[in-house]
């Protein structure tokens, strides 16, 4: 006899619909899965026997062949496990034909002895069946904590195998999911250090102001202990909250690397990514056999900090470039493509030289020319090009380090930073963009108008500091970024002149 549901098969953060057909015929016994299953399919055989004769069931004897369709999706992970159960267990005459009526999505992985043990994630096989019009699934009850409030869904929550039969054949209800307490936007960023502890360095605040309202990448450059790590990771306390786009999607990613736990609910903080300077080049970007995302993907959404930039290695760093242009990251492999998004602030701290001390005005310099130039050669231009923002810091005054007079707390900034991402949210709602930092060069041609003065400050600009078409572009976003946070409509001379400061580094040589 034959039967089918459906469950997913989990690609990366993606999931696709599959078709799990179970079929029955006489002859020799003999269990086969067809449809490209990995190993940890294939395994599903024997899970699925041990469960189901622990739940008292036993399959007849025959030839058992089960389908994944479609059949050239490669298939991978234990969650073909329940929906393989329950198909066979239909054919076999043990329970109803499920879906006769309407489609249902089950997923889980069991154990010899039919309890349904939790996935990594449930969210993109939630997110799939709704894309594809079904509303019913069953779960694990372990995983019940990643998932969110859905209208019209109805999520059944399973413990083991024996509940579930109960269920279809009417004997019993499952536990339905009635939703997860959502955090208060109130308390987003309370987690994080404060702006208000740094001491000093007001110029410097001010540039991570303007890089949180228009998400621009930064480099900081300065002394050993002038304050660049502190800055730096200060810089979630100041950004707006997630949206609930932004919320699932960042939980998608770390869900699929396994980094989010079963008892964690959607993402309500920016993450904040800080990898050491030994970090490999996949476990940056991201691959492997079966690809997972790197940091520049556990960053989306948020902030991945670079500190000690010239400590890293120089090939490492140049594959940052790819995906600081395109926000997101393709990992071909022979039978598919995975591609992860990679849309993050890119916040950097480097010494200006090897001794760190070539912009200090009280400690002397000890390199030689040709130490500092091999230094500067450990960033490419093309790469300094990346950054909208280079931040020349040097070490705070003794009397502002004593008397240590706060600044505005990093609650008072935010609200700031909130209020310019508005005008850029509204600015843009007819484009699949949010922030200035994302703007296309015809795009900066519509939004960034300036007069003729204002062309001839630029002009004068890139004669003297040397500036690339991209180096311009990036000028004329942050000017934008500047006039947004000061609530004005076009963009300003003193929103250009600030913009330009940001672009030069003065005795880097």
């Amino acid at each position: 006899m034959y039967n089918c549901v459906h469950t997913t098969n989990i690609n990366g953060i993606k999931a696709s619909l599959v078709k799990v057909e179970a079929d029955i015929l006489r002859g020799l016994p003999g269990f086969i899965i067809v449809g490209l299953p990995d190993t940890s399919v294939n395994e599903a055989k024997e899970r699925v026997k041990a469960a189901l004769l622990n739940a008292g069931l036993k399959l007849p004897p025959g030839k058992i062949t089960v389908n994944l369709s479609p059949a050239e999706l490669k298939k991978n992970g234990s969650c073909f496990d329940l929906p393989i159960a329950i198909s066979l267990l239909a054919a076999c005459g043990e329970i109803e034909p499920i879906e006769k009526e309407h489609k249902m999505i089950l997923t889980g992985e069991l154990g010899l002895d039919g309890k349904i043990n939790p996935l990594r994630s449930v969210l993109p096989v939630i997110l799939t069946g709704i894309n594809n019009g079904i509303r019913d699934f069953i779960i694990p009850y372990a995983n019940k904590d990643q998932i969110f409030d859905i209208k019209d869904t109805n999520i059944y929550l399973a413990k083991d195998l024996e509940e579930i039969i109960d269920f279809f054949k009417g004997n019993k209800d499952l536990e339905l999911f009635s939703g997860n307490k959502k955090e208060s936007d109130d308390h987003i960023n309370d987690y994080c250090p404060d702006l208000s502890e740094v001491s000093g360095q007001y110029a410097a605040k001010r540039a991570l102001e303007i890089a949180a309202a228009g998400g621009h990448n930064m480099l900081l450059l300065g002394s050993p202990g002038c304050g660049k790590t502190m800055l730096a990771r200060r810089i979630p306390g100041i950004l707006p909250p997630l949206s609930e786009k932004e919320s699932i999607e960042t939980s998608l990613i770390y869900a699929s690397s396994g980094k989010f736990g079963v008892k964690r609910s959607l993402f309500t903080e920016r993450p904040f990514r800080s990898p050491h300077h030994t970090i490999s080049n996949i476990a940056l970007i991201g691959g492997g056999s079966n690809p997972q995302p790197g940091e520049v993907s556990l960053a989306h959404n948020g902030v991945l900090f670079l500190d000690e930039l010239t400590e890293f290695n120089k090939s490492t760093i140049e594959v940052l470039r790819q995906p600081l242009s395109d926000k997101k990251v393709n990992i071909s492999r022979t039978l598919d493509c995975t591609t992860f998004p990679a849309n993050f602030m890119l916040i950097a701290a480097a010494n200006p030289c090897p001794c760190g001390f070539l912009f200090d005005k009280k400690k002397y310099c000890t390199c030689s020319y040709q130490q500092r130039e091999r230094y500067r050669q450990k960033l490419s231009g093309p790469l300094m090009d990346r950054f909208d923002i280079i931040m020349q810091l040097t070490r705070v005054p003794p009397e502002e380090l004593i008397e240590h007079n706060k600044s505005e707390n990093s609650s008072t900034v935010r609200k700031r930073v909130m209020s310019a991402r508005k005008l850029q949210k509204q600015r843009f709602k007819d484009l699949n963009i949010h922030t200035n930092s994302e703007l296309s060069p015809s795009q900066i041609t519509t939004f960034c108008k300036l007069t003729k003065k204002q062309l001839n400050i630029l002009k004068l600009a890139i004669d003297r500091f040397d500036l690339s078409a991209r180096g311009y572009y990036k000028t004329l976003k942050l000017a934008r970024t500047i006039a947004d946070l000061e609530g004005s409509l076009n963009i300003t001379e003193p929103a250009i002149l600030e913009a330009i400061s940001y672009r030069k580094i003065e005795d880097w040589n």
